[in-house]
Order: C-alpha cells, then structure tokens, then sequence
C-alpha cells in the first residue's frame, strides 16, 4: 500500500483517542444515579468514534509486540498498549485513573471488506469499562466504519450499526443506533437510542450525532418528535427528485442537530486546533504541535514512550511534508525487517540445536 495513503501514526497511538474525553467517565464514576452513569458511559462510547470523522488516513500496522505507552496527568489516566497478535492483527489496551477512579481494557480486530469504490471496516472485539466505587462493569462493541470514494472522489467516512452497553451489575442497556447515510442524506451521522432498564421499559431516549454532540430526553417526547418528523421526511421526499449514489457525498446542510425541547446535553465534541489538516486531523491532545508547544510553555505535564516501533522515522518525515524520504524509510525498513526476521529464524534454529545436543 503506498505510504502517501498512511497517517504518521500507529494504530496503537491512534486507539489512544478513545480517551479525549475523559471527563465523562469521571462523571460517570462520581454519580450516584445508574441512569446518569448509562447516559455518561453512552457517551463516552459514542466520542470515542468521534475522532474518525475526515480521518481517511490509514495508520501504520504495529509490529507484533509493539507498546505503546502514555500518562496524561492533567485528564487523570495512564494508558498502554500492545500489538498481540500480527495473523490477524489483534491489539490489545487497557487504561486506568490516576485516583483508580475507572478501568478501561480491550481488544480491536478489525475485519475489512472492500466494496469496490468503499472499505468497510468492522472493528470485532469487546470493550469494557469498570467503575471500581460502584462495582459495575459495562462492555460494548463499537460500530462499522466504511470509508467511501477510495478510487476516486472526495473521501469520506461514515458510521453505522447497532451498539448495546450494558451495566452486569443493574442489568441496564444502552441500545444505540447508528444511522447509515441513506440515499438524501438525512440521516448522516445521527445516532439514537434508548436506555432500558432490566424489564426492557424505555427509561430515557438518547439522540445526536457522533460528529457533533449527543442529548438526552424523555422517550414520550422523543417518540412524539420522531413521529411528526417522519411525516415531514415523507412530504419532502415525494416533493423531491433527487437520486444521490451511495457513495456521494452528502450535501453540508445535513450537519446541523436540532435540540428537542426538554432535552440535556449530555456530550459535545471539542474543536480541533487550526493546524488538525496538516497532521492528519490528529486531536488536540495528541497532535505533535500541540504536545511541543505544551512541553515549552509547560501547561501540560504528559509522558509518552513509544517502545520497538519500527515507524518513527517514517512518521517523523511525514510530520515535516517530506513523502519521498518517508518512502524511502519505508522501504528501507522493510528489507531491514526482512533481515531481522532471517536472523531471528536462524537463532531460534541455532537454539533448538542446542537444546536437543548431546541427543
């Protein structure tokens, strides 16, 4: 694959997004109302994916026993993780509080499928989140993404399938929707849902968008809502003559969530620094700018070390715009790779000798 399709990243750092919300879990973790732990919890799963919105870039593939390892202080969590399996490749992390406030742990492997002009990808595997102070354990799965156009067009992602969070302890769920683009567009992006309590009764409806901010309401009003909008989709789509293909983009003016009366917001997602489209569309708190620009006016205190990575060249050059020289470090690497698999092949026979001597 060429390197120019490749953001200057690996997928280990790039799972370290998952927490640039944070401080929903440490409201999570402080409430002392299920249901407000559920509408938190909810939330923080569905920023959890916002960060892939225009991310068309495709991080680098870690190295089997690849780590990668980061504290953020100043948004309480400490975070590591490790490429554990290269046939398929699985990757594994786990999270934690500085005050032991939450555990955060999972695996990602990711399934692909290639449509022709779009790429799916289904990311397998059970993320969990644990609330020590009230002894819950909540698991889900995230949704399907699909990256559209990748032989011609403008690129772009979108999200959708169904997300269940459930609460072990309560037997609460979260049942969330993410909607596909469909042929006008008008669903791009939303996101809805409801929580349940044990008996499946509707407890509280939750709806947004992942690319932008998430609300929650009663579910009477939010059915109520959802019944007259359906009516007014009905007349405007006998009134229109429009036919998008599935993998046009849609047009800007389905960008916009209109708060129901009576609801909460629950999550809006944070802007992104003005220099996100020169590192990829890396969130604030990662992107290299943004860290060297911290270290020197020392506002932020972070430690992060990246252990066996063959890519830091590659990334470094990518930072600074210089293509061809990553191209080069790419290739390099990948006969270095080679060698250092044939002399590994040849120490483990050498040791296998060894050991079976004298026989």
């Amino acid at each position: 694959m060429p390197v120019i399709f490749n953001e200057p990243l690996s997928f280990l750092q790039r799972l370290t997004e998952y927490m640039e919300h944070t401080y929903l879990i440490h409201k999570a973790s402080t409430s002392q109302d299920s249901i407000h732990r559920m509408k938190c919890v909810a939330a923080f799963a569905v920023s959890a994916v916002a960060s892939q919105w225009e991310r068309t870039g495709k991080p680098f593939n870690p190295l089997l026993g690849e780590t990668y390892e980061l504290l953020r202080e100043d948004l309480g969590f400490r975070w590591v993780s490790e490429q554990v399996s290269h046939h398929p490749p699985v990757s594994a992390f786990h999270a934690e509080g500085i005050k032991s406030d939450f555990r955060f742990h999972g695996s990602i492997y990711p399934k692909l499928k290639f449509w022709g002009k779009s790429v799916e990808a289904e990311p397998r595997g059970i993320i969990t989140l644990e609330l020590p102070l009230h002894n819950e354990a909540y698991t889900w799965t995230n949704p399907t993404c699909c990256v559209h156009n990748i032989i011609m067009g403008q690129l772009w992602i979108e999200q959708y399938g169904n997300v269940e969070i459930i609460n072990h302890k309560t037997g609460e769920r979260c049942c969330l929707t993410f909607k596909p683009c469909g042929i006008f567009g008008k669903e791009l992006h939303k996101v809805e849902g409801y929580i349940l309590d044990k008996s499946k009764r509707k407890i509280c409806a939750l709806y947004g968008k992942w690319t932008e901010c998430l609300y929650s309401v009663d579910p009477a009003i939010f059915d109520a809502h959802r019944k007259s909008d359906t009516k007014l989709s009905e007349k405007d789509r006998k009134g229109s003559t429009q036919s998008n293909n599935a993998d046009e983009m849609p047009p800007p003016e389905a960008e916009t969530v209109q708060a129901i009366p009576g609801s909460e917001l629950i999550w809006r997602i944070s802007p992104r620094p003005d220099n996100s489209g020169k590192v990829c569309g890396i969130f604030q708190h990662l992107s290299s700018h943004t860290l060297k620009r911290a270290a020197n006016t020392k506002k932020l205190k972070y430690k992060q070390k990246h252990k066996h990575c063959k890519y830091a060249q590659i990334t470094s050059e990518m930072f600074k715009g210089s293509v061809f020289l990553c191209l080069c470090c790419e290739n390099l690497q990948r006969v270095c790779c080679q060698i250092d698999f044939f002399y590994l092949h040849v120490f483990f026979h050498l040791q296998r000798v060894e050991l079976s001597w004298p026989p």
